[in-house]
């Protein structure tokens, strides 16, 4: 989907970059505006999960709301990845994602997380809300990076 790029704006509040999160009790940060992503969202709310100092999540309902949040925070590097989609089913079972996955997801994260051209930036991983086993990889394969790139405990990712 689409990629672009502000660290705040009208309604949403992104906290300032803080200590890395294996330095504090609760690395993450949710940024609501009126709901959360297990309640129904209406027009103009919004919500953020904070992972890192420069890495966040959201849950977005369609291409044409990606493209109001891109245009309404241009400072923000808004991206998505379509490896959360992809599982190749094991007896009718449903993710995780298999080891190859995880791999590139990671190195595609890394890629964007070391990239000099989006060091100044705050970077928005987002997905589209609806499909409750995508998002299920979506955060799984967040909490990889987190663990295995970065270094979190798995405490320290999922909390």
């Amino acid at each position: 989907a689409g990629e672009s790029s502000s660290n705040s704006g009208p309604g949403l509040s992104v906290p300032e970059a803080g200590p890395h999160p294996s330095q504090s009790a609760s690395p993450h940060t949710a940024v609501t505006r009126e709901d959360t992503p297990s309640q129904p969202r209406t027009e103009g709310t919004e919500w953020v999960l904070h992972l890192t100092s420069r890495l966040f999540f959201t849950l977005l309902r369609n291409e044409d709301e990606t493209v109001r949040q891109i245009r309404k925070y241009p400072v923000l590097f808004y991206f998505s990845n379509p490896l959360a989609e992809m599982y190749e089913p094991f007896c009718e079972d449903f993710g995780p994602v298999n080891i190859s996955v995880v791999c590139q997801f990671c190195e595609d994260l890394r890629a964007r997380v070391c990239d000099p051209r989006l060091e100044n930036r705050m970077l928005v991983f987002y997905g589209y809300a609806g499909n409750a086993q995508v998002t299920a990889n979506m955060v799984f394969l967040l909490m990889a990076f987190l663990t295995m790139d970065l270094g979190m405990s798995v405490e320290e990712a999922a909390s």
